[in-house]
C-alpha cells in the first residue's frame, strides 16, 4: 500500500472512529431528551476523547501526504532537468548545423561506411 492510499485510509478511519465515538459517547453519557439541556462538561470530555483518539490519525495522514508531495516534487524536478538538458542539446545541434561547424556530410559518409563494411 503506498503512502497516499494509507494516508487517505487513515483520514477515513479517523472520521469513522470520530463519528462512532460521538454516538457511543452520547448514548452512554446523556439521556436522549430534547427538553433537557446538554451539560458542557460532557462535551468537553468528548472533545478530549476525539482530540486524543482521532487527532493522531489526521496527524499521520498529514505527514504521509507531505512526504508523498515531497517525493513527487523531487521526481518532477528530475524530469524537468532531463527535459531541459535534452532541449539544450537540440538547440546546440541546431546551432552547429546552421553555422556549418558540424561536418554533417563527413558524418553521414562515415555512418554509411560503418553499415556497409
Amino acid at each position: 500500500m503506498n503512502a497516499r492510499k494509507f494516508a487517505f485510509f487513515s483520514i477515513y478511519f479517523g472520521i469513522a472512529v470520530g463519528v462512532a465515538a460521538f454516538f457511543l459517547f452520547l448514548l452512554k453519557t446523556t439521556p436522549i431528551d430534547i427538553d433537557e439541556s446538554i451539560s458542557p462538561e460532557i462535551f468537553a470530555s468528548y472533545g478530549s476523547l476525539v482530540g486524543g483518539v482521532v487527532g493522531p490519525f489526521f496527524a499521520l495522514a498529514g505527514v504521509l501526504l507531505l512526504l508523498t508531495s515531497l517525493i513527487e516534487s523531487k521526481q518532477a524536478f528530475i524530469k524537468q532537468q532531463i527535459e531541459n538538458r535534452f532541449f539544450q542539446l537540440m538547440s546546440l545541434s541546431k546551432n552547429l548545423i546552421s553555422e556549418n561547424r558540424f561536418p554533417y556530410d563527413q558524418f553521414l559518409t562515415k555512418l554509411f561506411h560503418c553499415f556497409t563494411d
